[in-house]
């Protein structure tokens, strides 16, 4: 479904997310040696996430996690599941598809 490069990737953003942001609420909290960087710690877990989310969207949106490489449509449908009503599936038209009107 999805490569090994994007995997390891994903599995050390989960990691680098998840102390980052322990170690910012222990900073927040008061424990000593880490209050003056809980806000370093925090921002760390933010731009983690963030870029990790971004980089998602792209993948979905390039179709190269759902539709390419699933036998889908390139639009994030399997091709066991129909189109929306009113859009017919690549190269047919309404009439072919039996999605036009009556």
């Amino acid at each position: 479904m999805g490569s090994p490069l994007w995997a390891a990737y994903s599995a050390v953003t989960g990691i680098v997310f998840t102390g980052a942001f322990v170690l910012a609420g222990m900073g927040f909290e008061q424990t000593e040696g880490l209050v003056d960087v809980a806000g370093l710690f925090q921002r760390i877990s933010i731009t983690a996430g963030w870029c990790w989310l971004s980089l998602l969207a792209l993948r979905l949106l390039r179709g190269q996690e759902i539709g390419d490489r699933a036998g889908g449509d390139g639009a994030g449908f399997p091709e066991r599941y129909p189109p929306p009503r009113g859009k017919p599936p690549k190269g047919k038209t309404a009439e072919s598809s039996g999605h036009g009107a009556p």
